[in-house]
Parts: C-alpha cells; structure tokens; sequence
C-alpha cells in the first residue's frame, strides 16, 4: 500500500471520529482511534502485505486539567473528553504530541515501513524524536538525536521521520531534546510479527495491554532542573503515572483506619484498567519512560508473572513475583487469568530516589476480570509505600543494586538466557577487539556551569552543592552540526576521550564532546563501573544502532574502582558468559560494581550511548561511538536539514564590555583540551593586570577589544556631561 493510500486510510479514520462527535458519540479511549489505523492488523509472512503506515505528530505545550477537561474530577466522566488530559488530577504545564499523553501509540507488522511528519509547535524550542531500540541500519540520519544524526526540527517547522521496521519487539519513541521527554512527548512503538502457533504460549496481544510507566514532576521538568542545578531545589520525583492515570501523592493522608478509596467520596482520576478473561493468557507490554532516578518495582496481586522478552528480545521464559523496571527497558510478560473473577491491584513501588527515604513514591493500576463491571476497584485499598510493595516471598527480577542473584529470591537481567542469537561470535570470542572500561561517579568538582571560580563547591552549603555524573571525568558536550550528517563540521579541538586528554580530569573539570572510535564489524567489551562513592545511586545506560550481549554483572563492594577491576581480571576472576547471553539495549549497572556488555559494531555511523535519566544525560554523562569511517557511512539525503553556528568576520573588531568581574567568556577558537569552548576570566579588579585581556587593542586580525572598568566609568562620564550641555543649550 502506498504512503498516499495509508494516510488516506488514517484520515478517513479521524473522519469517522468527527462524525461520531457530530451525533454526541464519542470512541471510549484513544487506541480505539489508534486501533482504527489500517496498519494495526493481522500480521503476515507474505512480502506483499507489506504496508507504509503515516502518522502526523504535533507537539505543543498544554496544561493538566485545562478548559476542555470541565469539572474533571468532580465529574468522572469529563475526565474522558477530548483534550482533556487529566494525569494524576494535579494541574500543571506539559508537553504533549496530539494533546494525549502518552502521545500515539504506532502499531505495525514486521517488515513494514513507517512515515511520520514531525510538526514542531513548541513555542521556540526545537526538537527531535527518537526511535527507541530501532537501530536505523539503513536510515542512520533516522535517530532522532540533535548534534549527532541531525539538526533539531526548529519551533514552527515539520520533519519527516522515514523509516523501516525489520525486528518485531517492544519499542517506544520520545523527545531526544531537552527535558520534552519527561513532560509527555513519548508513546509506545509496537512491531508484531506473524502468529505462530506452535510457539505461542498466550492468548491475546491487545493495545490496551501496553503499559507505559515513568515518574512525575510537580513542576515542569525545566524549572525543576534549574532549581536543582542552581538553588536548593531537589531531583526527587514527586509521583509516578500509569499510561498517564493515577492517584495523587498524599491522597490517602487524611483517611481514617478502615476508610477506603470507594467509601470516601474523594473525587480522583480514574486509573489505568486492564481487562481479562478467565482462563486466557495475556501478552503485557511493560515500557518504562523513565526520568528521574526512580526504578519501578512491579507486582500484580495473588498473580505470576512469566517473562518471556525484554528490549525487543526473546528469553527463556521465567515466573517471577515481581519485576524491577528501570528508565528506558522494556519487559514483555505473559499474565494468565487463572484467579477468582475479581478485581486485583496492580502494584508500582518507586526505590531509590523514590523510596520512603524521599518521596515514598506508588501507585496503582486495577486488574480485572470479565464480569466485574468497568470502573470497579479492589474493596481494600493501597494506601502508601509500604503496602504497594511486592510480595517478600517470591522471586524477583532485575533487582536494584544486587547482582549475582539470590536462588530463589533474586534474579539479575544478566542471568536471563536468550531464546537464540545470530552472531554467537561476539560472547565466544575469548577478547573482543575493543574493550574499554567507562567508569563513572557523581564527581565533587567545580562543574563550570554550575560551579566555577565566583561559587565554587567548597564554598557553598550542602544544599546548594551539585556533584557533577561523568564518565571517565568527563562530561560529554553535544556537537553543535551532527557529525552524521555533516562530517566535515568536525573539530579535533572539540573531541576528545580519557586518552587523548592531556591535564588531571579528577581535580579539573573536563568537558568535551566524548567520543570513541571502533573498527567496522568489529567487537566491542564495555565494562561499565559504578564507582559508588557520593551516592548509593543507579544509572541504566542505553546505546544507540545497536543492541549488546550482557556478559557479566556483579556488585562488589559499595565503592570500586576500574583499576581494581582489571587486576582482577588479570586473575581470570571477572567472569564473563559464553553462552545464550541476553541480548538488550538499556541496562543498568550495581553500585559499586560492575556490568559488561559486547557488541558488534556492524552498524557504521556516529551512535549516541548514555545514561537514561533525563538530568543526568543532560549535563554530559554521555558519549558517541564513531563505528568505522565517515566513508564507510551511508550519505544523508540529498537536501537534509543542515546547521551550525554562524560567526563571520566582521570589518571592524566589535567592542565587548564584561562588568562582572568573574564571568564565562566563550573563546573564539577553543584551545584549552578540557575547557575546549570555555574560558574563565579571572579580573579581580578595575585595574588592568598584564595578566588579563582586559584593555588591550584589537590587532590587526581583527580580534576582541576589551574595555576595562575604568574605562567605562569615563566614557558614561563623558557622555552624561554631553547630554547634559546639549540639553541646556537647547533650553
């Protein structure tokens, strides 16, 4: 089917909505609109059935509980009008695509390709979206990552997305800009593939069974960071959203002992309901949109939970209690409705950022079963943290901050087997081609942007203290041009890694763009190490173009260091998996510990791999992988977006005024390997030193002249006298 016909098919369906609100009808949910999409059928082996499936995204700001939602809560079913977005029943701003939230759900076969038109209504923010675990073998100017595959989509404009879908798997898009991701601009991407029966062992793979998770902001995910970053504010999410319903933090605070959800009249959103039949089995597709450092420990109650995927990728299926989901994983479970026809929680517990040491972050969604009405909710209720915890006597998969796993009791991700895998190579080979140890902590060092010489950290109260997350002790900075697509906007000033750094990274802030180099086809060995010093913290990192084999996990201590880890493994005692290893693309890494991950670099391009957690990615714990040449890369499309900056000469040299004694200067060509864009000024007083830039005279290349204080002073002085004469000649 071609594009034209397939947005043909997507228009008539919105058209179809429009005549339903003409007669006062309206479909029940969104993915009834959704579901309505042509592509959204019954896969087939068959080539020809091959489709191009259109969407048109709009990203806007909005707000919770605006105009259109009435008098929602109050009125449950205003919760349930169009535009009405009603999230956990607290207003706040957001950004949304197409005023939903999660935003539009794509829903395609195997094989397909998908079209999106990107329309950028953010008011002069630009923008990018990220195909989550699609690797753009073909398409690498695809990914959606500004300053690496392409240029932002500027406030106002439109982008088309292009893309094919040959992996069947569990993904889901998002903003890969800013901190739009955490303020709504995501929503799940699902590619099935054809049903076969001698393999299946569930019963229904249905849209509402997708459950997209994350925690939730009080504020605006901007202002929230600017105040952590620069004041006293904290990181610390304020609660936590189930396809974008739930209850409120503090809603049960005023309840009596034996008062309940139902029994107190309390007006609320209605939360998330997944519903089934008894007797049939369930394929769940659990998508973690996570923000903040808060993991989601997932449970349903009196229910087993059989895992049978994860990143898109098949596993040995394994029964679980409970299941730790950290930012950017996806999970795929089998739920068998084999319970009394009732009505069951399902149960969200926030750890770390989000345990009862913080925000004592929960929330719940319902279960129900066929003849239990809509709407109906368990008799007890779940009243806080506590209560909202997994069952303690069953086993538990990809535990926070604990690895090997416990018989039993624990499971790591890394002690999953995959179900087979097309390149055994890469776990056989006993040392891979590339290895590189990142290691990484939150550093105590006097972070320029945030820091620096005019509040450094030694000098400020603990509150107002912010400890930088590096890698290797840098932090990474995004090129201004995408190197993908504009490779000849590559500067050596601008790049560097641990190697090439030629000054002390552990007492001096370094900042760079980050990157590493590996050969085509070959095999890369990370080892990730959480050095665990500042904080008992967690960081699940997520690569780009490529999915990778985890062959080692293990926590050592509370604190390590690289060094000690590869003493170790000159001992042969750092294990690693030569068989069936699980096959991901986002995973995190124990406290003071260690994981290990390979992969082959068959992917050629430059390939984003981060830490998930919004904040952190944002002030540099990042870096690129440069996999092969620039000519063994495919060429972007004839009239891709290009940018950059834009800094002419000028005929005669400007002149620039700093008042502030201390400021940041941007240099004219960065020089300094680990300042390579920033400089500090260092002027103490009006005086000019010999030392500073101040006072000198532009040379005849036509550089900067910089004025001093005292200089300022006489010329206002001149000028005030000017005006004064002139006007009292004039009278």
């Amino acid at each position: 089917m071609s594009l034209r016909m397939s947005l043909f098919f997507q228009n008539s369906a919105s058209c179809a909505v429009l005549l339903l609100l003409c007669f006062g009808l309206r479909p029940s949910l969104e993915s009834d609109i959704m579901e309505s999409h042509p592509c959204y059928r019954e896969c087939s082996s068959d080539p020809s059935t091959r489709m191009t499936c259109g969407y048109n995204f709009t990203l806007e700001y909005f707000w919770i509980l605006s105009k259109a939602c009435y008098d929602c809560p109050n009125v449950t079913s205003d919760c349930s009008r169009y535009d009405c977005i009603a999230a956990d029943g607290v207003k706040r701003a957001i950004a949304v695509v197409n005023r939903i939230m999660p935003g539009p759900s794509i829903r395609v076969c195997k094989g397909d390709s998908i079209v999106v038109d990107v329309q950028n209504g953010l008011f002069g923010e630009g923008t990018a979206i990220h195909w989550h675990g699609i690797h753009m073998k073909s398409t690498p100017w695809m990914d959606g990552v500004p300053g690496v595959t392409q240029c932002p989509i500027p406030a106002g404009s439109t982008f088309r997305y292009e893309f094919d879908v040959p992996v069947a798997g569990t993904y889901y898009w998002h903003s890969h800009a800013g901190f739009q991701r955490g303020d709504g601009v995501f929503g799940s991407l699902i590619v099935r593939e054809p049903k076969d029966k001698k393999l299946m062992i569930y019963d229904h793979d249905l849209p509402e069974h997708e459950i997209i998770i994350w925690d939730w902001l009080a504020t605006l995910s901007l202002s929230n960071f600017l105040n952590h970053h620069h004041a006293d504010g904290d990181n610390k999410p304020r609660g936590v959203l189930i396809n974008g319903k739930g209850l409120p933090p503090g809603f049960f605070d005023n309840f009596s002992e034996n008062e309940t959800l139902q029994s107190s009249g309390k007006p609320f959103v209605p939360l998330h309901e997944v519903r089934v039949t008894q007797g049939h089995s369930y394929r769940l597709r659990m998508i973690s949109n996570g923000v903040l450092n808060c993991p989601l420990e997932m449970s349903i109650e009196n229910h087993t939970m059989t895992v049978i995927a994860s990143d898109g990728f098949n596993v040995n299926p394994v029964d679980v209690q409970s299941l730790v989901v950290y930012a950017g994983e996806r999970w795929d479970i089998v739920l068998k409705a084999d319970q009394p026809v009732s009505s069951y929680w399902i149960k969200f517990r926030g750890l770390m950022d989000c345990d009862d040491r913080f925000t004592s972050a929960f929330q719940v969604a319902v279960l129900n079963y066929k003849g239990i009405p809509l709407g109906t909710m368990p008799k007890h209720s779940i009243k806080n943290w506590y209560e909202a915890s997994a069952p303690s006597d069953g086993l538990q998969l990809n535990p926070l901050n604990l690895a090997p796993g416990i018989d039993g009791k624990y499971m790591t991700a890394a002690e999953l087997s995959s179900v087979e895998d097309d390149d055994p190579e890469i776990i056989t080979q006993e040392l891979a081609d590339h290895q590189f140890y990142i290691s990484y902590d939150f550093n105590p060092i006097d972070n320029i942007r945030f820091h620096g010489p005019h509040v450094p950290l030694r000098t400020v109260r603990k509150g107002f203290r912010l400890y930088t997350p590096q890698l290797n002790f840098i932090s990474h900075v995004m090129p201004v041009s995408p190197f993908l697509t504009q490779p000849e906007s590559m500067d050596d000033a601008q790049i560097c890694s641990e190697s090439s750094l030629q000054v002390n990274c552990t007492q001096e802030y370094c900042e760079c763009t980050h990157m590493l180099t590996v050969d085509l086809n070959s095999i890369v060995e990370l080892v990730l190490v959480d050095r665990g010093y500042t904080f008992d913290a967690n960081h699940p990192f997520h690569l780009h173009g490529h999915a990778f084999r985890i062959v080692g996990m293990e926590r050592l201590s509370k604190t390590t260091e690289p060094n000690y880890i590869k003493e170790l493994d000159k001992l042969g005692r750092i294990p690693r998996r030569r068989m069936n290893a699980v096959i991901k693309d986002t995973v995190t890494v124990p406290d003071g510990g260690y994981t290990i991950v390979r992969f082959r670099a068959d992917n050629p391009g430059f390939w984003f791999f981060h830490c998930h957690i919004t904040y952190h990615v944002e002030v540099g714990m990042g870096l690129i992988f440069q996999v092969g040449n620039v000519s063994d890369m495919l060429p972007a499309p004839e009239n891709f977006p290009r940018c950059g900056n834009y800094i002419p000469p000028v005929a005669n040299p400007p002149i620039r005024m700093y008042e502030k004694p201390q400021t940041i200067v941007p240099l004219k060509n960065g020089t300094n390997p680990h300042h390579p864009r920033y400089k500090v000024n260092g002027q103490t007083s009006r005086k000019p030193s010999t030392s500073s830039s101040a006072g000198r005279k532009p040379n005849k290349s036509g550089g900067d002249r910089l004025v001093s204080n005292g200089s300022s002073i006489i010329i206002c002085l001149v000028l005030f006298l000017s005006d004064y004469f002139t006007k009292s000649i004039c009278r």
